[in-house]
């Protein structure tokens, strides 16, 4: 080397005075030698620029880097080449990079191929749920029907509250599985956002819970103008289930109200829906198992159900990018939020 300026001194560890007058093969490994000393060759016997990018080289004190190099002729008044010019910038910060996404990528290559897989066992699963499981609970069902109808003068009233107990039993399983079988439907569907107009798909839902329960009379407010982007098949699955606990939580309360709407700009800052009611409420200290499936903070005797509904509306709220939470207080009501990222 006949110069060399300061940023080739700092990228090497070596002075000027260190590097003039030795050659390739006093710094570098004989192979990597080699190879710089024939780019130098080719460099000047042809006269044409080479360029030089995932070569690696040991410096001093900053172990490898990754030097993108280009080598030209310097030609003399006869057009020939008698000098040789390197230019090189440090790539390493973008060769790690590099590295890194394609490490990320095999990561995520393989993730995907585990979850297509758990996707296949999960349809597996609810293949054998949804056939395997059936069948003996509705033989169940069955002969327990058969032995009330047709034998019951065989049977006390204890014998035959057995009996029903049995029945109660096989069709609350039927509700459990059901329920299972729709959180792994969730999982797989896919998310269609278009415009939903969430005041007209609430009045509906309202409607078919005051046509299944005539005899209750319950006021419901709902707000106008609520038009949201989402699935408007996974929507409508949250808000009903919103609902329909609203109403059955809210069975047994003096003049139940319901009401669903948005919240103002100033009470949070992003577009917050909301599910209300003033019925039996729950105690906060056990909001950590609200959305749990199967999991429930009253008894069948107070209130039926699976324990799967909210762990239903959870898992479409997060399909949309959105939060879930719950305010209540025993025997004053339970208000269910909602937001949907978009």
């Amino acid at each position: 080397m006949s110069t060399l300026n300061k940023a080739g001194e700092k990228l090497l560890g070596h002075t000027r005075a260190d590097l003039i007058g030795k050659n390739d093969y006093e710094f570098f490994p004989k192979e990597q030698a080699d190879f710089f000393i024939g780019q130098d060759r080719k460099v000047l016997k042809q006269g044409e620029l080479v360029e030089i990018t995932d070569e690696a080289i040991q410096t001093r004190h900053q172990g490898t880097r990754y030097p993108h190099t280009k080598k030209l002729p310097i030609l003399n008044s006869d057009g020939k080449p008698t000098y040789l010019l390197g230019i090189s910038g440090d790539i390493t910060q973008r060769k790690h990079a590099e590295e890194e996404i394609r490490e990320l990528n095999t990561t995520l290559e393989k993730n995907v191929r585990e979850l297509e897989r758990a996707n296949k066992e999960l349809e597996s699963f609810s293949y054998s749920v949804s056939h395997d499981l059936r069948a003996p609970l509705r033989g169940m069902n069955g002969y327990a029907h058969i032995l009330l109808e047709d034998y019951h003068q065989l049977f006390d009233s204890e014998r035959r509250e057995y009996l029903k107990k049995i029945d109660a039993a096989t069709k609350k399983m039927a509700l459990l599985i059901d329920g299972l079988l729709n959180l792994c439907h969730l999982t797989r569907q896919e998310i269609r956002r278009i415009a939903v107009d969430l005041s007209g798909m609430a009045r509906l839902i309202t409607e078919g819970l005051k046509e299944r329960e005539p005899h209750r009379s319950v006021t419901f407010v709902i707000q106008d103008g609520l038009i949201v982007k989402a699935d408007p098949a996974l929507l409508q699955a949250a808000l009903q289930n919103l609902l329909h606990n609203a109403w059955k939580f809210s069975s047994r309360t003096d003049n139940p109200r319901i009401e669903v709407g948005r919240l103002c700009a100033e009470e949070i800052s992003k577009a917050s829906y909301f599910v209300r009611d003033n019925g039996a409420g729950f105690d906060m200290a056990y909001q950590n198992k609200l959305f749990g499936a199967f999991q429930r903070l009253h008894t069948d005797k107070e209130f039926e159900g699976a324990g799967i509904g909210l762990a239903t509306v959870q898992r479409i709220i997060h399909r949309h990018g959105g939060r879930l939470w719950a305010e209540a207080e025993v025997k004053k009501g339970t208000a269910f939020y909602f937001t949907l990222d978009y």
